[in-house]
């Protein structure tokens, strides 16, 4: 029997002593009886002594367990002593153990909550490791320390920075109901250029900005002839579902609570922004950082691992055909 198993095992028979049932025993330790049984079983075998005679209904502490109480009882509370001791050394070693902050920047127009959940998880499990968040700070608050590490829709051209993709993502354009109600649905792309449709669009300053649409086949560029509302993310969300316009290029999964209860829709379907790829940054002189490196790692392995965030999901559950620049490759 393994040392640690034995002495929960010791306990559990410690336990058996003062409760005089197996199944009160196995209550207290908060384990199964079916557990405490091959417990108290493999101690018989270890022991060669029997500890319960389960002649009898129900089974009864045999004079052998009693015998053996006081010791059972020695290594309980050793054990507990032992456990409360170590964990009074790794609070005293935490206090002196150097914190270090990891300042992150992460994009509005996606679900963070997978994301922030794993993040948080990790500094949870590391005592000495804090995060600290803001919101599309960018590659200059980057190469300036301002930040860490930073996620970004676009995939920078300079010098100074590392990268690890992400994920590549496509969108729809998006209407609210009330939206579609007040003015009803565009019947082509031209609709949305000419000024009939108010669009909603991300700022042109933003390095996320681009004013391409196109459905794999035909492409459009939004120009001085559209009505166009230009804002961050967060103010053409609500733009968008207070039924001020149709939104070009906000992410499914920045809208997905919306999607999914129906008060958002899908507008010309086939149609959406250009195809955008998610990077994860950081300084390059920091690219050896092992701390830095397993951060950078967990976010690009967690960011769409939320359903909310794949845009494929959605594509299938509002039957969207697929973007036709992936269906040309399949060929």
């Amino acid at each position: 029997m393994k040392a640690v198993l034995s002495i929960k095992t010791w306990r559990l028979l410690h336990a058996l002593n003062k409760t005089g049932a197996l199944t009160s025993a196995a209550q207290q330790e908060s384990i199964e009886l079916s557990e405490a049984s091959r417990r108290i079983a493999a101690l018989e075998s270890e022991l060669g002594l029997i500890l319960l005679d389960r002649r009898k209904k129900p089974a009864q502490l045999t004079e052998a367990a009693k015998r053996l109480d006081g010791q059972a009882s020695r290594i309980s509370r050793a054990h507990k002593s032992a456990m409360e001791l170590a964990e009074k050394i790794k609070q005293e070693e935490a206090k002196h153990t150097t914190q270090r902050t990891v300042r992150i920047s992460l994009p509005v127009n996606f679900d963070k909550v997978g994301l922030l959940s794993a993040l948080y998880l990790y500094e949870s499990r590391h005592e000495n490791i804090r995060f600290e968040f803001s919101a599309d700070s960018g590659i200059p608050a980057l190469l300036e320390g301002s930040t860490d590490i930073s996620m970004g829709g676009y995939l920078w051209d300079g010098k100074g920075v590392f990268a690890l993709p992400v994920g590549r993502c496509f969108n729809f354009l998006m209407a609210s109901e009330s939206y579609i109600k007040r003015y009803g649905l565009p019947e082509s792309i031209q609709d949305l250029l000419n000024g009939k449709h108010r669009l909603l669009m991300r700022n042109p300053k933003n390095r996320f900005f681009s004013n391409k649409l196109t459905n794999g086949r035909q492409t459009v560029y939004v120009g001085p002839h559209a009505n166009v509302f230009y804002g961050d993310a967060e103010a053409c969300r609500e733009m968008l579902v207070t039924g001020g316009g149709i939104a070009t290029d906000l992410s499914v999964g920045y809208a997905s609570e919306f999607i999914a209860n129906s008060t958002i829709h899908a507008v010309l379907p086939g149609w959406h922004r250009e195809p955008w790829t998610f990077y994860v940054y950081c300084r390059a002189a920091q690219s050896e950082d092992k701390l830095i490196r397993e951060v950078m790692s967990l976010i690009a392995k967690s960011a769409f691992a939320q359903i909310s965030n794949r845009w494929e999901f959605w594509y299938k559950r509002l039957g969207l055909p697929f973007p036709e620049e992936l269906t040309q490759k399949s060929r």
